[in-house]
């Protein structure tokens, strides 16, 4: 069993490297206008739903093995925390970008929401770069 969540468990993660290149996958967003934005938003969504999902199993595998193994309470909390605020933050994205498509798609620019998906990809992409750095050295009590 240990050896199926391990292999779940860094699927996921090798899932999750969307959100590190996030950042430089919307550098140049604001250069796009009309319906190569909506389609380029479109395809940037339907990724983040997918890693969405990958969250919830890094999430449920990696409580799975946090409970075999006897790790610090401070390690614990920071790791998660860290994850949560991933999660949640790319969920607001996701919002910011449905919010941007359908405002293309009433025949407005849509470039409203733009520096605000942008700033959240970096949060996400900062986010999981921390939860990586905890995963690689975890403090054992």
């Amino acid at each position: 069993m240990y050896d199926l969540f391990i292999f779940l468990h860094v699927l996921g993660a090798i899932g999750l490297g969307y959100y590190l290149i996030l950042p430089l996958l919307m550098k140049n967003i604001t250069k796009l206008s009309g319906q190569a934005l909506e389609s380029y938003l479109s395809g940037l969504l339907g990724t983040s739903r997918v890693a969405q999902y990958l969250l919830v199993v890094q999430l449920l595998t990696g409580g799975y093995l946090m409970s075999l193994n006897d790790y610090t309470v401070a390690w614990m909390i920071s790791s998660i925390g860290f994850f949560l605020v991933a999660a949640a933050i790319s969920g607001i994205m996701n919002k910011s970008i449905k919010t941007t498509i359908k405002d293309i798609q009433a025949g407005n620019s849509g470039v409203a929401q733009l520096s605000s998906i942008r700033l959240f990809s970096i949060i996400v992409s900062i986010s999981m770069l921390i939860v990586i750095y905890f995963m690689m050295y975890p403090m054992y009590g």
